[in-house]
Formats: structure tokens, sequence, C-alpha cells
């Protein structure tokens, strides 16, 4: 009862997840998605593939470009500990630009056997201990240290940092690097007293008391390595996944561009002459297009919601003494205005009408009294997608 309950629910939530995202599929064989076409523009999609029974984890990381320097976008997908399925599914929640090209590395892991736990403990104890006898010695007087405090910790979590960027903790318990108590065996190592050795170590096998400091000195510096190997093995012995198979896809297309174009009707008053409390205005209808000022999906939220648009008003405008103010070329005033919206379909637009007349004689056109008004006006607004070629 309880499987087919669990089923009903994976089940259930891949449609919701299906329903959200646009599924791209990712063949590891041809290195591609989709069979080699561009990936989504602008929009959330889910990337699935198909996996071996031994990959329990998937990572995916995404970068704008070839470099593989930084990646704008990190996912991964988990086997549930009820093993199953024989694909993965990985949500990405980063709208990719349009035509532009990104490059992804996948990357498989399969959960760490206690022998590659072992090879691995064995390999990164002997990088650990190779480094702390390159920087630090016991001599019959002293020991010597060949760096600063935290620049030997820098590079033992370097060492650590390389040995285990193949690992991925299960539980989260990553390294984040060697604690204080580090930092307090090389602090005491600095300032050790190697006379204390004649009194801590039994000296009966030694000629000198020089002998017994220089043991004593490599007493503290093999009590060093022990919590420098106890802290590691932390992280070592937790569980964890090793990295397998590594795939890359370089410089893959995203889909081109779709031109926007918005379809205006609204209504709008024009300011024709007049002081401020006795001015002369008109009312009309008009028509227009309009064209964003940002992308709108990935763009600053003022600009996506901000538009330039361009048309004509569809009566012409009469003064107060009855005389016609029409517009040049169509007879019609024309306008430009900048636009934004204030309700889904509804933009509030200000901008200029130009109203005059103008000839036209063959080829040449020439402009008679042309004249510049303000005016504002609202207006309803439907978009029209259209596919560039490809």
């Amino acid at each position: 009862m309880k499987k087919v309950l669990l089923t009903l629910v994976l089940t259930f939530a891949t449609l919701i997840l299906n329903a959200q995202y646009e599924s791209v599929v990712y063949d590891a064989t041809n290195n591609n998605f989709d069979n080699g076409q561009p990936l989504p523009a602008e929009q959330n999609f889910a990337i699935t593939g198909g996996i071996s029974a031994d990959v329990d984890l998937v990572e995916v990381e995404i970068y704008k470009n070839d470099k593989f320097n930084s990646p704008v976008y990190k996912a991964s997908w988990q086997r549930a500990a009820s093993g199953g399925a024989g694909t993965f599914q990985i949500p990405v929640n980063h709208r990719l630009r349009r035509n532009s090209d990104y490059s992804f590395i996948f990357r498989e892991f399969a959960t760490a056997s206690d022998e590659e736990k072992l090879k691995m403990k064995q390999s990164v104890f002997a990088s650990l201990d190779a480094y702390v006898d390159g920087v630090m010695s016991a001599g019959k007087k002293s020991i010597k240290v060949e760096k600063k405090t935290n620049q030997i910790v820098a590079d033992l979590n370097a060492i650590m940092d390389e040995a285990t960027k193949y690992y991925v903790s299960k539980g989260e318990f990553n390294f984040d690097g060697f604690s204080s108590v580090i930092d307090g065996k090389i602090e005491q190592i600095k300032g050790g007293k190697l006379r204390q050795g004649v009194f801590n170590i039994a000296n009966d096998d030694f000629k000198s008391k020089r002998d017994a400091k220089q043991q004593y000195g490599e007493q503290l510096i093999d009590e060093l390595k022990m919590a420098i190997k106890n802290e590691a093995e932390q992280v070592i012995d937790a569980d964890s996944y090793i990295a397998g198979t590594v795939n890359r896809v370089v410089d893959y297309p995203v889909e081109k561009a779709k031109a926007i174009v918005g379809l205006q009707l609204g209504y709008g008053g024009v300011f024709l002459d007049g002081e401020l409390k006795d001015f002369e205005y008109a009312r009309s209808p008009y028509l227009g297009v309009s064209f964003p000022l940002a992308n709108l999906n990935l763009g600053p939220k003022f600009f996506r919601n901000a538009n330039l648009s361009v048309g004509m008003f569809l009566k012409n405008f009469k003064d107060e003494n009855g005389v016609k103010q029409t517009g040049p070329i169509i007879k019609k005033p024309v306008y430009a205005a900048l636009g934004y919206k204030v309700f889904k379909f509804v933009r509030l637009n200000g901008g200029v009408v130009m109203v005059g007349e103008s000839n036209i004689d063959g080829s040449n056109v020439s402009f008679g009294d042309v004249n510049f008004k303000p005016f504002v006006g609202l207006s309803a607004e439907f978009r029209i997608w259209a596919k560039l070629a490809q």
C-alpha cells in the first residue's frame, strides 16, 4: 500500500513539474539536447536524461561561455532512498537569453564505497604529512617553521579542497577548513620550549639532552599531524558520493529572438494652445504600435513595463476658431509617446503630436507649418509575437 501511495505521489509531482517546466532531454551519447534542437529561451525548463543503476547523483552547471570560469546556475538530482528510476530530472530555474550560446557540465556520482574511502584517506594523509614535514622540522635546539601560521593553514585547506573536489557529502557535511585547534597546535610548536623535552621524555636511551629536545620537537610535530588527520578523517568517512562520468556541452544555442509588437487602441487629450488656467484642447481616439524598452523576461521591472509607441489620431483636431489641424503625409495627426503599464492590458501614454501640412511631389516631400503638441492618453495594448527567421 505504501509503495502504491509513493508511486501516486511521485507521478503527481512529475505531472505538476511538467506542467510548470518545458522538458528538455539530454542525450549523453550524442552530447546534445532534444536531438540537436535549441534550448528554450527566457523560460524555466527541466533537463531529463538516462542514467545507469549505480548513479545516485547528477549535477549540472551552466556557463555563459566556453571558458567554464564561473557557472551562472547550478542544480542537481539525487536518487530517492527507494531507488527506482533510470532517469534524472533537474529543474532549471534560470532563464537563458535568446540568441545566445551556453555551455554545460554534467557530473555523475555514485555512492563512495569503504574501499574508495580508504584509498582516499591514505592518499590525503600522505599529502598532509608530506606538507607538514616540508614546512617544519625538529632540530636539537629548536623547531624550524618555514611559514606563518595562517599560510600553513591555508595550504592545508587547499590540499583538502583539491583532494575532496570529486566527493560530495550526502549530509551536507562538507569541508569548510581546518578548525582553530590546528592554528593553536602550530602556535604551540612555534613557541615550544624544547628544554621541556628533558623532563617530558624518558631520556635514558639518549646520549645527550639535545637528543631529548629533538625527540620532544618531533613529538609536537606528530601531535599536529594527528590533529590534522583527525579532522580530515571526519570528512572522508562521512557518507558521500564519488564523481564518475563528466560530460561537457560547449556553446549550445538557445532559441532565436521573437519580435514583440504591441497594437494600441486608445483615447487621448491634446493641448492645442493657451495657458494653464485657460487652454484649448482636443480629444480623439488613436491607433498605434509599441515596442518594449527592455527584454520582457529578463530586463529591470521598470523598463519591462515601459515602451515606446508611434501612431496616429483617428480624427483631426479643431481649435476654438474652427480651424482644422491635420497631420503631414497621412493627413492625420501623428504621435510618438512613452508608455507605462498601469494594468495588465492598459497603458498610460504621454508624448507629442505632430500637426501640420505636407506636400508630396514625386519623390520630394515638403512640410508647411508643422507644430508639436503635448498629449496624454490611456490605451489598451495587445502584444503580437513574431518568430524571426532561424
